[in-house]
């Protein structure tokens, strides 16, 4: 990954999740057959850290993952902590690695990523999408950071000793990374148009193809799903 320094972005948290197989729509001669997203809408690994918050079956859910029934309740403690943000956050690096050293130490299939957004758009970023915490005692609304915004919120820069990987573009709705550009074939008509091809990694190689794809969404909400894109850095650390 040519000249990024990590300095120039901030930290919008950490998430443990596995790569995906390229889907039978997904562009083959543009694509590789194994892809990093962080979007929640195609990676179905992602871990969800509020499902120890729900009732509604959630030891099915989190069967999937391979965690054991005889630690659903430790889960359940774990993802109510203060460590953790509604839907998927990490608040550090080192909370993501002790939840798999904890839950997934079983398999290899998982990996930390890390999110960075540009510093030049986190100030844009934390006013398009400001928070409100409901509290259900008082049936009231209060504005409150959790989750990537929090992280944000910081001013931090992703922690140092990760492989980065590149740039996904990504929407941000309800807290959550939520469609990729892949949602929407998009990596068809970005090649036709700037001839921008994704790297081994299904990402954005290099930060002025991500800017230059981030800045055409934005022409046209109709471009992907009616919710914001951003252009965030994905960096691959250690698990350990």
């Amino acid at each position: 990954m040519d000249n990024i320094d990590l300095n120039d972005y901030v930290a919008g948290g950490y998430f443990v999740a596995k790569p995906i197989q390229r889907e039978t729509w997904m562009s083959v001669d543009l694509l590789p057959e194994q892809i990093t997203t962080l979007s929640s809408c195609l990676n179905k690994s992602k871990v969800q850290i509020y499902w120890g918050w729900h009732t509604d079956n959630p030891s099915e859910r989190i069967a999937e993952l391979g965690i054991s029934n005889e630690k659903l309740d430790n889960f359940k403690r774990w993802s109510a902590s203060d460590e953790v943000g509604f839907p998927n956050v990490f608040y550090t690096l080192q909370v993501a690695q002790s939840f798999i050293a904890e839950f997934l130490s079983y398999t290899s299939e998982f990996s930390v990523f890390g999110v960075g957004l540009p510093k030049a758009i986190v100030a844009k970023f934390l006013i398009d999408n400001q928070q409100k915490l409901h509290h259900r005692e008082t049936n009231t609304f209060s504005n409150e950071l959790y989750g990537t915004n929090l992280v944000l919120s910081h001013l931090e820069p992703l922690k140092p000793n990760g492989n980065i990987l590149g740039f996904e573009i990504l929407s941000y709705m309800y807290s959550n990374l939520d469609h990729s550009l892949l949602c929407n074939y998009l990596e068809r008509e970005i090649f036709q148009i700037f001839g921008i091809r994704p790297n081994q990694y299904g990402l954005i190689q290099t930060y002025k193809d991500a800017m230059k794809i981030y800045e055409w969404m934005w022409e046209d909400e109709n471009r992907g799903e009616p919710e914001p894109y951003y252009p965030w850095l994905i960096v691959q650390y250690p698990t350990t």
